[in-house]
């Protein structure tokens, strides 16, 4: 089963993304679809969201606990050519 969870700590300083191997493989994937795409078109994004907010790319089962950070239902990846 794929498990991808994004959440950012407390003092919102540091963002972390736990995954399943075939969660993290999926990020990759998708990572390499944006870059491909921005070297093609100029610029790229794509959108990883929770089941609440319309998605099925991340999970919404926060994996650090409530009281280490908040989870994040909406992240955006953007691309674009070196010196765009």
């Amino acid at each position: 089963m794929r498990n991808l969870t994004v959440e950012l700590n407390k003092d919102k300083d540091e963002v972390f993304i736990h995954g399943s191997p075939e969660g993290l493989r999926y990020l990759a994937q998708q990572l390499n679809v944006i870059a491909a795409a921005a070297e093609r078109d100029g610029k790229s994004h794509d959108h990883f969201m929770t089941e609440q907010w319309g998605g099925k790319e991340l999970s919404s089962e926060p994996q650090s606990g409530t009281e280490r950070g908040f989870l994040i239902n909406h992240v955006i990846v953007y691309g674009w050519k070196k010196g765009d």
